[in-house]
């Protein structure tokens, strides 16, 4: 929930902005936390003689940010951005309006008028009457817009399903996986598995300020498929070092990363940012849900001949079924970017590797249009006719991701819960085996 409001936020206010410049910031951060987190929490641990210490730490951390969340929730307040129990009562500005068109579904009513309407709501109706809808009114969620969602966005989804529960779940085994597969004691593997974080913390700044400027955003996940698959070939099937594999699979982590949040928030308009990024976040668990638990099943299937004397040996290849299925996911990653970048060539005109300067022209063609519409509204003799003019709009609004579906589909949003069941199915399934399978505890004696 932090992470989703966190990346909420940023998409709200720095869409069609430096969204990727402090996208990137942000992941810089996390990884440098986490790297200095995987290097003292064994030094902890056994210099304290207790594995307390590190959880207290965490807890003090963890009240800092409260702290700074206060902080900023004082500063919406006073700028009058905010109330004071949360409820957020402006928008960042925008150079153009989602789409104008008249209300007709029901979804939320609005006041009735001839002006314009900046709500997303208005564009499920796709209709090329007058518009309708109150300028001021607040946008309201509903539901039903998940039905009116466009296709190239639900790629984001698929994306985080396969690529980035790899990355998740890897990063989450990494010491075990260094100390089991290399023989090394846990201090040494944490030291190791740390570097998976070394590189976003340089690169993914300077990721940032590439991507804005110069676009190719797909180019770039493309990129950071074909190094995670590099990264699990060196650490599987050579006799590299570790820390060999653990840098390729950092800079994964950076390439993928910011490619991947910075395009949630261009896929859809700027009032479902927030929305995008927590459908983006819990496609990512869902993922990393499933493949945790299969890790542990095939763990668990793993050969071993029950010889104490070498145990050493058993253990180096406990992860070997593991690090097969993460490279079969990494490969699949590779084809489903592969249709992403085909999808956004044809539908929105390579909006995705537009760079700064293409992503400002559209925008100002989709302000203009809207314009246009205006004009031709209030006096029906001016240039173009309504339905015409409308076509224009719509087809502006494409170009820069902020067109809606006109009719509803069920499929995205099925497949969607289809996967979003089937990890609970599992989790239930393996979090109860204990229990359904009458599991006693076997005490020492």
């Amino acid at each position: 929930m932090i992470v989703t409001m966190q990346e909420g936020i940023l998409s709200r206010w720095f869409r069609d902005k430096e969204l990727t410049i402090v996208i990137g910031v942000l992941l810089s951060v996390a990884r440098l936390t986490k790297w200095a987190a995987k290097m003292v929490c064994y030094p902890i641990v056994y210099a304290t003689d207790s594995h307390s210490w590190p959880i207290y730490i965490a807890t003090l951390l963890c009240a800092s940010g409260v702290l700074m969340n206060g902080v900023y929730w004082a500063v919406m307040v006073k700028k009058g951005w905010a109330t004071l129990n949360g409820r957020e009562i402006s928008q960042p500005k925008h150079k153009y309006k989602n789409r104008l068109g008249r209300q007709s579904i029901g979804v939320a009513p609005l006041a009735s008028s001839r002006r314009l309407s900046s709500s997303v709501i208005s564009q499920i109706a796709g209709s090329t009457s007058t518009p309708t809808g109150h300028a001021g009114a607040r946008f309201r969620f509903s539901c039903n817009l998940f039905l009116y969602v466009p296709g190239t966005f639900w790629m984001i989804p698929w994306i985080q399903l396969i690529m980035s529960s790899v990355l998740s779940s890897f990063d989450d085994i990494a010491t075990e996986f260094v100390e089991f597969r290399y023989n090394t004691t846990s201090i040494m593997a944490g030291y190791q598995s740390s570097l998976t974080q070394v590189v976003p913390i340089i690169v993914a700044p300077i990721m940032g300020l590439i991507v804005h400027r110069y676009g190719q955003r797909l180019t770039n996940l493309f990129a950071a498929t074909l190094v995670l698959v590099t990264s699990m070939i060196l650490l599987s099937y050579t006799s590299a070092a570790p820390y060999a594999g653990m840098i390729v699979f950092s800079l994964a982590l950076a390439l993928g990363p910011v490619s991947v949040l910075s395009s949630t928030s261009m896929l859809l308009p700027y009032e479902l940012a927030g929305t995008g990024m927590g459908l983006h976040k819990c496609a990512n668990n869902i993922g990393t849900t499933i493949v945790a638990v299969l890790v542990g099943y095939v763990q668990d299937l793993t050969y071993h001949d029950g010889d104490s004397s070498d145990n050493h040996v058993d253990l180096q290849s406990e992860y070997d079924g593991v690090m097969a299925l993460y490279l079969a996911m990494a490969c699949a990653s590779t084809l489903v970017v592969g249709i992403f970048w085909i999808m956004d060539r044809k539908l929105l005109g390579g909006w995705l590797q537009a760079s700064k300067v293409e992503r400002d022209r559209r925008v100002e063609v989709a302000r203009h249009e809207q314009k246009e519409e205006e004009r031709t509204y209030r006096y029906p003799y001016y240039g173009v006719g309504p339905a015409e003019q409308a076509e224009r709009r719509d087809k502006a609004l494409q170009m820069i991701g902020s067109l809606l579906r006109r009719k509803k589909t069920y499929v995205y949003v099925g497949f969607y819960c289809f996967w979003l069941a089937t990890s609970w199915i599992i989790f239930f399934t393996f979090a109860l085996m204990p229990i359904y399978q009458n599991y006693e505890p076997q005490l020492s004696s």
